[in-house]
C-alpha cells in the first residue's frame, strides 16, 4: 500500500526520476497503469554456494528473489531460513491464486 502510493505520487504528481529496489512484485504492476513507469531488473547467477551479480540491467520484472539465498550464504539460523521458505511458498501460492498463472518475466 504505502510503497505503491509513494511510487504513484512520484510518477504522476512530482514526475521525478526515481528508482525503487523492491521485493514487492505487486508494485511492478504500476507500469501497467502509468506510462512513465518502467520495470527493469539486474541479472544474477545463483548456485548452491554463490550469488554473482552480473551488473547488467535488463527490461522487465525479475522472476525470482535472492533474499533467502543471500541469507543462506551469510549463515542465518536454519530455523529462520526454514520459516522464510515456508512464508515465501505461502505468498507465492497466494499470488498465483489471486493473479493468474504466476509466471514471471525477466531473469533472476
Amino acid at each position: 500500500g504505502l510503497a505503491w502510493a509513494i511510487a504513484y505520487e512520484i510518477a504522476t504528481s512530482i514526475k521525478a526520476m526515481c528508482v525503487f529496489a523492491t521485493h514487492f512484485h505487486e508494485l511492478t504492476a504500476l507500469a501497467d497503469q502509468v506510462d512513465s513507469v518502467v520495470n527493469l531488473h539486474v541479472t544474477a547467477l545463483a548456485s548452491e554456494d554463490t550469488l554473482t551479480m552480473l551488473y547488467k540491467v535488463k527490461p522487465g520484472v525479475c522472476d525470482q528473489s535472492f533474499g533467502i539465498h543471500v541469507a543462506e550464504l551469510v549463515k542465518f539460523p536454519s530455523r529462520v531460513l526454514q520459516f522464510a521458505r515456508q512464508k515465501a511458498a505461502e505468498l507465492e501460492d497466494y499470488h498465483v491464486s489471486h493473479d493468474g498463472d504466476g509466471e514471471g518475466e525477466g531473469e533472476g
